[in-house]
């Protein structure tokens, strides 16, 4: 059952990695390339998960430095950036857990701590991205908040002066 499981597993990681080629958006494969290397972990497949994971390095390294010319399946382009890199930030950290994983079963206990110390680092990262977001978004509802009550009240003021009108000429 586990072996089937895996099987299985392996087999929509490669069809995603297909209609990942064909839809242009390269920030998936990272992370299918990183679920694979999982699955190779599992099976003891250790150099097929390395190689997995020195895919997802260099696609997340070319990401890095051309990140302009990524597509993102967001609308609004703002919005699509945060996203993006949330998602670039996220696999990273990812991927140093693998390696993580990959070194401790292959028993390279120095590139183990290196690459826990990383996965630390980089969770760290990421919660305070997801907190600065979290606070950017608070302080934004504020702003709409008070600026729906200016509106309300400036419609209000608006409705008194045309009474008021409205009654001087009566």
């Amino acid at each position: 059952k586990k072996h089937s499981d895996l099987d299985s597993a392996r087999h929509y990681c490669n069809l995603a990695i297909e209609a990942a080629q064909r839809s242009n958006y390269d920030n998936l494969l990272p992370m299918i390339f990183t679920c694979l290397a999982r699955i190779d972990i599992r099976e003891g497949r250790y150099d097929q998960a390395k190689s997995d994971l020195d895919n997802c390095d260099k696609i997340l390294e070319a990401l890095a430095r051309f990140p302009d010319t990524q597509y993102s399946p967001v609308g609004f382009y703002a919005f699509g950036k945060i996203f993006e890199s949330f998602l670039t930030l996220r696999t990273r950290n990812e991927l140093y857990a693998a390696r993580f994983e990959l070194s401790k079963k292959t028993g390279q206990l120095e590139d183990a701590i290196n690459y826990q110390r990383l996965c630390f680092e980089s969770g760290d990262t990421l919660r305070a991205v997801q907190q600065g977001r979290q606070l950017e978004l608070l302080m934004a509802e504020a702003e709409a908040e008070r600026t729906d009550q200016k509106i309300r009240a400036l419609g209000q003021e608006n409705e008194l002066n045309r009474l008021k009108l409205t009654q001087n000429r009566f």
